[in-house]
């Protein structure tokens, strides 16, 4: 999986290698990464979601 590969990465980074900034740069990134699928797919819902009336 990409995001279990970018969290680990993240803590390798701020953790075992002392690069507290670069790790949570890329914490952000993934966090803004997964903002932005999430509201794309909260867009496109509407279009997977039939209601008769």
């Amino acid at each position: 999986m990409v995001g279990q590969g970018s969290v680990h990465t993240s803590g390798q980074q701020a953790f075992e290698f002392n690069h507290i900034g670069y790790g949570s740069t890329l914490a952000l990134m993934l966090l803004s990464f997964v903002m932005l699928l999430t509201l794309v797919q909260w867009q496109l819902r509407r279009k997977w979601v039939f209601h008769e009336e």
